[in-house]
C-alpha cells in the first residue's frame, strides 16, 4: 500500500494549518452574517439551529482550504493581523 505524503509535510504543520482554520471560520461568520442580515425564518434558523451543517461546513472547508498552497495564505496573514487587532480594539 502506498504512502502519501501529503499531511506529513512540514507545510500543512503550525502556523499553516492555523490559518487555514481561522479562514474556514471567517467564511462561516460572513456566510452566517449574510444569512442573518435577511431577517426572516432562514436567518434565523441558521444563526440558533443547524449545528450539524456549521460543524461539517467549517470541517470540509478545513480540508479543502488544505489544498491550496502556503504562498496564497501570505496575504491572508496580513490581513487577518490587522483586522483581528482592529476588532480587539473595537
Amino acid at each position: 500500500m502506498p504512502v502519501l505524503d501529503f499531511f506529513t509535510s512540514i507545510d500543512f504543520l503550525g502556523v499553516s494549518a492555523v490559518y487555514r482554520l481561522s479562514m474556514s471560520l471567517v467564511i462561516l461568520h460572513v456566510f452566517a452574517l449574510f444569512c442573518c442580515s435577511m431577517r426572516n425564518q432562514f436567518g434565523k434558523d441558521v444563526n440558533e439551529k443547524a449545528w450539524c451543517l456549521k460543524i461539517v461546513g467549517v470541517v470540509g472547508m478545513f480540508v479543502i482550504l488544505l489544498q491550496i498552497s502556503n504562498d496564497t495564505f501570505e496575504f491572508y496573514s496580513d490581513f487577518a493581523k490587522y483586522v483581528g487587532g482592529f476588532f480587539l480594539l473595537f
